[in-house]
Formats: structure tokens, C-alpha cells, sequence
């Protein structure tokens, strides 16, 4: 049974198995020339195979391959895909497939949107970040300078197809890199997925909840006007500590670092007098028991602070979406570095 949601202009199909997607692939690529398709190095083992067997054998598949892992999510790469595209004269009459997870649905739309000043493009998650998340709202980028996503487009795909069968590629350190994000549509925008998540182990229902929560921010708002930032919890402090792992060769993550992100802000919210010490506690003890804590001991504040202040959503000050209870989220809340380091040394005597 195939669940149908729409995001903007883009339908999300989500299934258990790609078989399923069968007529639904023939009819989106039966009218292209030629299908660019762009996975990464662990993709082409571990999925390349059963998207294989899925796809219409009549459509000319051309492989781009990249080397896995954040480092690939660069201008960089993107320039060699775009003269891999150009090589090959690739024209609207072509289209891009991201087949991956969250580094590859984000470069792919990126290179996209901008080839030619945009070609259609799809979106195969193979992970669960992607699946929940990434993949989802049509936000494409590159990180520049070692500071994460600072380079980037909305650019919404033509479709995107969840088979929730490549989630048996996956490690265990990888399934929890996308159910961080899954615990922050919960706290965000859903107290039902949250008592879901408390009570119950990982499931496909879980899963269509937290896509729902998604599709229903970003429908509400695009281009990022206001609600959508709700999006950012966690994110602030979550990003500076991806960029900072980026440039000390530290092994982080996305939704480690955004897990970690979520328990200082949930401080910083109760510093604040947003949150109750109540749900501040609880939202820091289940994240604790269901994810391992970062041991931040050894990072440096200052240098964090710079990746701090180059945050997208800033103004004179750091700007953060914080819970005001296990639900809903307040926007544009500002605080200065000594309050953010106030609350990160909470987060220290945790480890």
C-alpha cells in the first residue's frame, strides 16, 4: 500500500517496498531521454542493486558516483558533477536521480537547480534521515567554508519515492542519525509522536507521522517566512558542532550533533522561562536514554562560537526555535554566547 502526501508541488510516495513504486516509476521517467543518476560509493552496493531491478529497463540509467560521507557535499563536487553533466551534454530533456541519503538528496538537488538553471530532478532516500527529513522540503545546498549549508537553493523535486525497505542497508549508528530528527518533529509539532516514541520501537507508522509533521510545516511555509523555522530545533548549536567536527576531523553525524543541539537548547529554553524544568528534564532524559551523548570536553567554545555567529538565521544576535512544551516551538528566540555557553556546560556535567 502506497501512503501519498504532497509537499509544495512535489508528491511523496511512501511504501515499504520499491517493487510497489512499479507503475508510478515507468510513468515519472518514461518520457526522458537520458536519467543522470547520483549515489555514492555505499549507495551503489547497498541500493544500487534493487533500484536496478525496479527501474524500466527501456530508460537509459548514466551513473555518477561520489565518495560517501559530509566532505562530498561541497562546491567542489558539485562543479565535478556539473562537467560529468556537460561531458555527457546532458539537456531538460534529461533528469537527475539522488538515490542516498541526506548528503546525496542535498548535493543532487543543488547541482540540479543550478545545471543549466534547473532540470527535474527525484529523490530516492535510501536512509532515514533522508526518509524523515532531508530529502523532504525542498532545501538543496552545500556546505562552504566548513560552515554547514551555507551555500543553497530551494528547489523542489518533481517527486520523491520512500521505499522503506533500503532502511535494512543500514547500522544501527545510522538508523539513530535519522531518528534524532524524528524525536524533533515530536517536540516540535506532534505530543502524539512523542508518547509514540516513548512507548514504542521504531515503526512505519512512526515514520508516516513524522513526514506528516514535515509536509505540514513546509506547506504552511516555503520559503521559510516563519513557521518553517520551526524546523531549526536543536539545529543552531547542531550545526556549529558539524562544522567545527568538519575542520578538526571529529567523527559527528548530523542528528548526533543535532541530539546534542536539542538537550542545550531545551536548557537555554528553560533558562529562558519558555519551558517548564518539568518538560525541560523530560526531553533531556529521553533523549539521553535513547541516544548516545557526545562527549563535548574537548571542544573549544570560542571556536564554536564562530560557527555560532555565522548561522543563516541570525541577526545581531544567535537566533534559535525553542519548545515552549512537548508540541510546539517558538521562533526567532535570541540569546548572546555567554548565555548559549551557560547552557552547553549544563550539557558537560551530563557526560
Amino acid at each position: 500500500m502506497i501512503s501519498n502526501l504532497q509537499i509544495d508541488s512535489t508528491t511523496v510516495l511512501v511504501s515499504k517496498s520499491l517493487d510497489d513504486f512499479e507503475k508510478e516509476i515507468h510513468s515519472a521517467f518514461q518520457n526522458y531521454t537520458r536519467v543522470f543518476l547520483l549515489m555514492d560509493m555505499n549507495t551503489q552496493v547497498y541500493c544500487f542493486p534493487e533500484f536496478q531491478k525496479a527501474f524500466p529497463a527501456s530508460v537509459k540509467i548514466e551513473t555518477i558516483v561520489i565518495n560517501p560521507g559530509e566532505e562530498s557535499k561541497s562546491i567542489v563536487q558539485a562543479e565535478q558533477i556539473w562537467k560529468q553533466l556537460f561531458e555527457a551534454n546532458a539537456t531538460k530533456s534529461d533528469c537527475l536521480i539522488a538515490l542516498g541519503g541526506g548528503v546525496v538528496s542535498d548535493l543532487g538537488g543543488f547541482v540540479a537547480a543550478l545545471y543549466k538553471r534547473g532540470i527535474n530532478y527525484f529523490i530516492f532516500p535510501t536512509s532515514l534521515m533522508a526518509m524523515t527529513d532531508a530529502a523532504l522540503g525542498g532545501k538543496t545546498g552545500v556546505d562552504f567554508l566548513q560552515i554547514k549549508n551555507s551555500i543553497g537553493v530551494l528547489y523542489a523535486p518533481e517527486k520523491i519515492m520512500i521505499a522503506t525497505s533500503f532502511l535494512k542497508t543500514l547500522n544501527e549508528r545510522e538508523y539513530k542519525n535519522g531518528l534524532a530528527e524524528i524525536y524533533k518533529h515530536a517536540i516540535i509539532a506532534d505530543d502524539s509522536l512523542w508518547i509514540d516514541l516513548k512507548s514504542n520501537n521504531f515503526n512505519y507508522e512512526i515514520l508516516l507521522k513524522s513526514i506528516a509533521v514535515k509536509a505540514k510545516v513546509v506547506n504552511n511555509d516555503f520559503y521559510e517566512k516563519g513557521e518553517r523555522k520551526i524546523l531549526n530545533f536543536g539545529h543552531t548549536i547542531g550545526h556549529a558542532l558539524e562544522s567545527y567536527a568538519l575542520i578538526n576531523n571529529m567523527d559527528m553525524l548530523h542528528g548526533e550533533a543535532i541530539v546534542v543541539g536539542m538537550m542545550i537548547e531545551a536548557e537555554l529554553a528553560f533558562n529562558a522561562g519558555i519551558l517548564t524544568q518539568a518538560i525541560k528534564e523530560e526531553i533531556v532524559n529521553v533523549l539521553s536514554t535513547k541516544f548516545t551523548k557526545a562527549n563535548l570536553s574537548k571542544v573549544d567554545f570560542k571556536a564554536l562560537s564562530d560557527f555560532l555567529l555565522q548561522d543563516k538565521k541570525n541577526t545581531d544576535k544567535i537566533c534559535f526555535s525553542l519548545p515552549s512544551k512537548i508540541g510546539k516551538c517558538e521562533i526567532n528566540q535570541f540569546f548572546s554566547l555567554e548565555e548559549i555557553k551557560k547552557a552547553t556546560l549544563v550539557y558537560l556535567e551530563l557526560v
